[in-house]
């Protein structure tokens, strides 16, 4: 009881203590007050609506004074969706992506490739755009910074972003301009520094991160991972099959853009995709249809090879027992292909029994 009045009266002396402190002065109130007032967003507050910097179908994407982001699996072609990407800035259009900006500089940070690879981008934005090489050179600004720690990458980016006033930026990969993409602070820290630099020098920085390693899991990875998708006007995720490349908007602050597709032809040019891409999964979807009648064909072959075995009649519940074992399948799966096996006439039923009335390839 004692210890808990001693509790109580250094409770109270706190308090009154925080109480008695004097305010700060009017100065300092004045300024934050005046700083609060100043970012309150009212009904008559003149705002206007983000820009964006390209459009797909119509819809905006990668808006300027914001962060964007892509996303995949390696070697998933985010490099090559990029490239598609700054085609566009640079030429107007390249196939179904326009741009929304008018002799736009783009500053492409790369932070893994070599030199080799990092000249293969300006070559294969110049073989997309057919534009003049001392244009490209202009307006495209590849800074290779794989030579360098992360804090130098960051300086190097700021600096050339002062000197060439991009509207876009491409951070490839994000993940190298920190130490530990799994640290919290840290990638709080590099996110807001990032947001602000796109606000402040409003251009669309576009970043670039890996996703976890599971087939399954589509989510970036780390805690940067994390607050990058959070913070992202838009994520788009790259995947590659059969040597097509789609990129489709996972994540997106309006209005969700359609997905898109590009591939390289016979002699390594990127070309549209769009056309293969349905191609495929047409293929695909007949593949999957012929694949699902040779399993029920191979299934009910087994159920009626089990009957004649047995001088073609046998009770049902024995035949049901028998065709679980030989296909692994459950009851209600079982019951399903005798149900098609009467159906077709190959099988009858008759107060428990199941007899063979024709073959199964009748």
């Amino acid at each position: 009881m004692t210890q808990l009045i001693n509790n109580n009266n250094a409770a109270d002396a706190i308090i009154r203590e925080a109480v008695l402190l004097p305010p700060e002065s009017e100065a300092i109130s004045s300024e934050r007050d005046e700083m609060v007032r100043a970012n309150i967003i009212s009904s008559k507050t003149p705002v206007s609506r983000d820009l964006a910097s390209a459009t797909i179908g119509g819809i905006d994407i990668l808006a300027l004074s914001n962060i964007s982001c892509i996303k995949a699996k390696q070697k998933q072609g985010k490099t090559t969706a990029l490239m598609v990407i700054v085609s566009a800035i640079l030429a107007g259009i390249a196939f179904r992506i326009r741009s929304a900006l008018f002799g736009a500089t783009v500053l492409w940070l790369d932070t893994e490739q070599s030199d080799y690879d990092s000249k293969l981008i300006v070559e294969r934005v110049g073989q997309i755009t057919e534009l003049d090489p001392d244009y490209i050179d202009e307006h495209l600004k590849v800074l290779n910074v794989r030579r360098f720690d992360s804090q130098d990458r960051r300086r190097l980016m700021l600096d050339a972003i002062k000197t060439f006033r991009p509207q876009m930026v491409i951070v490839d990969g994000v993940v190298d301009l920190i130490d530990d993409f799994n640290d919290l602070v840290s990638s709080k820290l590099l996110v807001n520094d990032l947001l602000r630099i796109a606000s402040e020098y409003n251009l669309a920085l576009v970043t670039v991160l890996h996703t976890n390693k599971s087939a399954s899991d589509h989510e970036m990875r780390g805690h940067l991972g994390t607050l990058l998708a959070q913070k992202s006007w838009n994520v788009f995720e790259c995947e590659k099959e059969e040597n097509i490349i789609t990129v489709k908007c996972s994540d997106y602050r309006h209005a969700q853009p359609d997905k898109w597709s590009v591939r390289y032809d016979d002699d390594g040019n990127i070309c549209e995709g769009d056309t293969a891409y349905v191609q495929m999964q047409e293929r695909k979807l007949v593949e999957r249809e012929a694949k699902k009648t040779e399993v029920v064909t191979e299934r009910r072959d087994a159920i009626m090879d089990i009957v004649c075995e047995n001088g073609g009649s046998m009770a049902r519940k024995e035949l049901v027992e028998k065709a679980m074992t030989k296909l692994g399948k459950s009851y209600g799966t079982v019951a399903t292909i005798l149900k098609q096996l009467k159906t077709s006439g190959n099988l009858t039923e008759n107060k428990g029994f199941v007899f063979v009335t024709k073959s199964p390839l009748v």
